[in-house]
């Protein structure tokens, strides 16, 4: 029985950093995405967070750590790219835009 806890923790210790390198290029993904497309920036921001913080769970290194940041910075992009998109199109649908006077 000590033998089997002792071949779990070795193997979680000795795992790598899938997940962390994963939240990493979603997050960076995330911050690309923010310009052009804010609904794939912040799925891309909210699965980085997710992806960075299981590894930090499992194995905390500075890849986890810098995913987890990038990440939310994505987010918050995203965020702020699709609130200012959706008021330019509400500005520029609304009937006083083509009013001519």
């Amino acid at each position: 029985m000590v033998q089997k806890n002792l071949k779990t923790k070795s193997h979680i210790e000795g795992m790598g950093t899938g997940f962390g390198i994963t939240g990493l290029i979603l997050g960076i993904l995330s911050i690309l995405m923010s310009i052009f497309i804010p609904l794939i920036s912040v799925i891309a921001g909210i699965l980085g967070i997710i992806f960075s913080k299981k590894q930090m769970k499992v194995s905390p290194n500075g890849t986890a750590t810098a995913g987890l940041v990038i990440s939310i910075i994505g987010l918050v992009l995203g965020i702020i790219s699709w609130v200012v998109t959706a008021i330019l199109v509400y500005n520029g649908l609304s009937p006083q835009f083509y009013s001519i006077s």
